[in-house]
């Protein structure tokens, strides 16, 4: 199974999104984006949902992510 910072990667890549975008929608920095996918720093609960609105992933699949 994949860490939560491994799933962002390739939730990010899988959708043809950089750091720097997903950032911006974010507030963040791309670094906190790569910390954040080498699990050096966690998701939050609201990054969490944010990203999953995003990336618009189907309710019935959210469950799977971080």
């Amino acid at each position: 199974m994949l860490s939560p910072g491994q799933q962002l990667k390739e939730l990010r890549e899988k959708n043809l999104k950089t750091q720097e975008e997903l950032a911006e929608y974010l507030g963040l920095t791309a670094s906190s984006i790569s910390r954040k996918e080498q699990d050096k720093v966690p998701i939050s609960l609201e990054e969490r949902k944010k990203i999953l609105a995003y990336f618009k992933v189907p309710k019935y699949k959210q469950a799977d992510f971080f």
